[in-house]
């Protein structure tokens, strides 16, 4: 089981390993709504 911060990483290097554009932009703001209802810190 990967760590919330192991896990936040990893998900930071995908997205900026990505062209910023702003679809990828609204997909950073849905992947970032799904994480935080997952975390629920």
């Amino acid at each position: 089981m990967n760590s919330p911060i192991h896990i936040l990483q990893d998900f930071i290097e995908k997205f900026f390993s990505l062209c910023i554009s702003d679809q990828t932009f609204n997909q950073f703001l849905q992947y970032f709504t799904l994480f935080h209802g997952i975390t629920s810190f």
